[in-house]
């Protein structure tokens, strides 16, 4: 018995030929384009609490809280048989006044009233009461009369008086107190246009590979530009004052934060530390009562440094199967803060803020407006389409604002990576 083996059946081939799949004649066709239009986060605006009116100047005010502690630095070294304490300014013009009780407080080395560290040393302090006011300097019951002179403490140039109580005579009439008024700020609104897109009002009719629409999805790109606009100026923005040929620019929340010097930790490059934002939080809790804010804004690569930081107090046993590398929050005992990552925020730099503290808007009848002109208004085979809005941003608390700048963002030079990239 013989057997055939029958022909096999052959996988179809592209090409020209008759029985294969045609190639030369193939109409083009494709199934989807995908995502023609990327959406982008815009994680600032939808993170600032909405302004509860339009602006409706140019120049838009806020008052700011203010109530501070009176206190100053001394720029004179005090002696132990002398009353005169020398501020090297008007003590009056401080809130300085007879009656006050002050404590002089000398800081260790390294600390300041102004700078970074402001610890000082318990060994090096006294307290006494004003009994007369100078032009530049005051005189002062030196330790309460507790101490013969000659055995008063001798404090350095840079030591801290502080007023922190006040007594007066039965007899004497009451003097005038001084008041404080709080500072107010100002920003401006921003017009942020896309400019006019136009097209041949027959290419919308006119599909391709990439839309059935070319001018449509055109439209929808510059919706997501202008809103980048906007997210960049709330945050980069510096205040320009807008006249007709100036084109203004509001101010953003690194510009608010910068507008009180003491808000602003300058690393000048160096590596983030636990330690500056544990002790800049612990310093606001010192001077503002709500304390400082709760929420951390960085960029991405400055979070990724961040996480290089803490890395090292994470801490895993041999039951450990799976690594986390990331960090949400930081808690101190004054104060913790949750961390946001955003795409657009400039590296190097961090504020720690409160949500409460904000607010954006447009200008009245100024949110995104949209202009659309059809073959009828240009008079021709044309369409144009474009859009534009006035914004402005405004901070409640300026005061309560942290501010760490220049911190060295490439997360490959922070130790918890444990090597350095060449």
């Amino acid at each position: 018995m013989t057997m055939t083996v029958a022909n096999a059946v052959g996988i179809p081939v592209v090409g020209a030929t008759a029985g294969m799949i045609p190639s030369g004649s193939a109409i083009d066709s494709f199934a989807e384009w995908i995502d023609s239009v990327l959406p982008h986060e815009h994680v600032i605006t939808d993170w600032l609490p909405k302004e509860n009116k339009a602006y409706n100047q140019i120049q838009t005010f806020t008052g700011q809280s203010y109530n501070p502690d009176i206190e100053y630095a001394t720029s004179a070294v005090t002696a132990n048989n002398d009353e005169t304490i020398t501020l090297g300014v008007d003590p009056a013009g401080l809130g300085f006044r007879v009656g006050d009780l002050v404590a002089i407080e000398d800081f260790y080395a390294g600390s300041s009233l102004t700078g970074y560290d402001d610890y000082v040393d318990p060994q090096k302090r006294e307290t006494g009461r004003i009994t007369a006011i100078g032009a530049t300097t005051f005189e002062m019951d030196r330790h309460n009369g507790e101490l013969s002179s000659g055995s008063w403490m001798v404090h350095a140039v840079g030591a801290r008086v502080r007023v922190l109580t006040r007594s007066w005579a039965y007899g004497e009439a009451l003097d005038n107190a001084p008041v404080w008024r709080g500072d107010s700020l100002y920003n401006v609104p921003q017009r942020i246009p896309t400019g006019l897109i136009r097209t041949d009002r027959a290419m919308r009719y006119t599909p391709t590979h990439e839309a059935k629409d070319h001018f449509a999805n055109d439209m929808l790109v510059w919706k997501e530009r202008a809103n980048d606009f906007r997210e960049n100026a709330f945050i980069w923005g510096r205040r320009v004052l807008p006249t007709n040929t100036v084109a203004g620019q509001m101010g953003g929340m690194i510009w608010w934060a910068e507008q009180v010097t003491a808000n602003v930790l300058d690393l000048s490059g160096a590596p983030l530390s636990i330690w500056h934002v544990a002790d800049r939080i612990r310093k606001k809790r010192k001077i503002h009562k709500k304390k400082a804010g709760t929420t951390m804004i960085c960029g991405i690569d400055t979070a990724s440094c961040l996480d290089a930081t803490l890395m090292p107090y994470k801490q895993y046993t041999e039951n450990s199967n799976r690594i986390n590398i990331k960090f949400e929050g930081i808690d101190t005992r004054y104060g913790g803060v949750e961390i946001l990552e955003v795409p657009d925020w400039p590296e190097g730099t961090i504020l720690i803020t409160e949500k409460a503290d904000w607010s954006a808007g447009a200008y009245a009848g100024m949110d995104w407006q949209i202009v659309q002109q059809d073959n009828n208004i240009t008079g021709g085979p044309v369409e144009k389409w474009g859009m534009y809005g006035d914004f402005s941003l405004r901070c409640r608390d300026v005061y309560r604002q942290i501010l760490i700048k220049n911190v060295l963002s490439n997360p490959n030079f922070y130790a918890g990576r444990r090597y350095f990239r060449v």
